[in-house]
């Protein structure tokens, strides 16, 4: 497998444990075997991106676990204590920052979180792809795929016959694409993985393709007032509009479910059908409840 296919599936295959049910952190102590803080508050921390994560309370060390790495912390701590999250980037990715209820934290690797209140913590970490030309500074100024390869980088893949790259920019998640020829598209899908100059070898196939669309995924996201039309809709509604069900919660009644790039926590009533393998089929007559946005998931999804 070539180091372009495997990128692009490491970010799916990101994003399709981050929307698994299975990895969603525990809401109480008592699922860790941890005694009940007399005053909890529960401190979620997660990863966007491929990377680990720690955490230690105030004074104690950070430990990584080399053989079973973290991306899903939940723990319920005593209110007002001081606690330390630490970061390290997986192979061939960088740290980017630390989000804390989706709003930008810190950009220390290592932080300290002051346990006031529910929070969750999220590691971004980005794709590295080894461009060390300059990048611009303003997303409307990028007018070939090299202007933009410098930046933080969610992922990249081919669809068909046009390349995309999702990047960061200003507090912005831009998707920027550019079209392929067949001999074009050829060249990236044949480059060698384990070749050493992959990664210059790919930029160079990249840097001089002209930018077709550049969209604004963070300011395109559906809003509070968009999700809040679904309430007391059928799954099936969700899946004939192209929602697609990645995971369910019967303990905690909700669905994890993307739509293009956009990843959502659905709330829901009703019974899934769970004696069948078919996900779509599973949650056809539940009815929402509610939907949370959990922001861009997947960020090649149309």
């Amino acid at each position: 497998m070539n180091k372009f296919m495997k990128g692009m599936l490491a970010a799916l295959m990101v994003t399709s444990l981050a929307a698994c049910s299975s990895n969603k952190p525990a809401e109480d102590a008592s699922d860790t075997g941890a005694e009940m803080p007399e005053n909890p508050v529960l401190i979620i921390v997660n990863t966007e991106g491929v990377g680990n994560i720690a955490m230690a309370a105030e004074g104690e060390e950070i430990v990584w676990d080399e053989n079973f790495p973290t991306t899903s912390i939940g723990q319920n701590v005593e209110k007002g204590t001081k606690h330390t999250l630490a970061a390290k980037a997986g192979e061939d990715y960088k740290f980017i920052k630390w989000t804390k209820d989706g709003a930008d934290f810190s950009t220390d690797e290592t932080t300290v979180i002051t346990a006031d209140e529910k929070a969750e913590y999220v590691a971004v970490f980005m794709y590295d792809n080894g461009w060390d030309g300059e990048a611009v500074t303003d997303i409307n100024d990028a007018t070939v795929i090299g202007d933009v390869l410098g930046l933080p980088s969610l992922g990249n893949g081919t669809m068909e016959d046009v390349y995309m790259i999702a990047v960061e920019l200003n507090g912005n998640t831009y998707r920027v694409s550019a079209a392929l020829t067949p001999e074009q598209s050829e060249a990236l899908w044949a480059l060698d993985f384990d070749d050493p100059d992959y990664n210059a070898k790919q930029n160079e196939l990249l840097k001089d393709l002209p930018i077709t669309n550049i969209e604004n995924l963070t300011e395109n996201a559906p809003t509070a007032a968009d999700l809040a039309k679904y309430e007391g809709v059928k799954g099936s509604d969700l899946t004939a509009e192209g929602w697609m069900c990645n995971g369910y919660n019967l303990e905690e009644m909700f669905i994890d479910m993307t739509k293009g790039p956009y990843a959502f926590t659905v709330f829901f009533q009703g019974e899934v059908n769970s004696d069948v393998d078919d996900m779509d089929e599973a949650i056809k007559d539940v009815t929402v409840l509610h939907i949370e946005s959990n922001g861009i998931g997947d960020v090649l999804g149309q």
